[in-house]
């Protein structure tokens, strides 16, 4: 350190670098750069697509939906497949759960 650029000054350039910077990257690799906006922006285009898809042949008939934009840190979920509950399962459910339909 120098008497014109001291610890305090260095500990003031880390701590208040952007998440763009080389030096957060390097910390935290590529995915430090998403934050809230990029991850609203993300989730803004995946339901414009959405919605634009319903409107084709292929969302009408539920077939080839669009993938979502990938995030940094977030696993895309498989479609699982599974069976209906009939309306008397999910009443005796529900009534079991403190719900109940009436």
């Amino acid at each position: 350190m120098t008497p014109d650029f001291t610890l305090h000054d260095l500990y003031a350039i880390c701590s208040n670098s952007p998440r763009t910077s080389a030096l957060v990257r390097s910390i935290h690799g590529a995915d430090a750069a998403w934050g809230l906006n990029e991850h609203l922006l993300a989730t803004v285009a995946d339901y414009q697509a959405i919605l634009i898809w319903q409107k084709t042949k292929d969302g009408q008939k539920n077939r080839n939906r669009p993938k979502p934009i990938e995030r940094p840190g977030v696993k895309v979920s498989e479609k699982t497949t599974g069976t209906a509950m009939s309306i008397e399962d999910a009443d005796k459910w529900l009534r079991a759960n403190g719900v109940g339909l009436e």
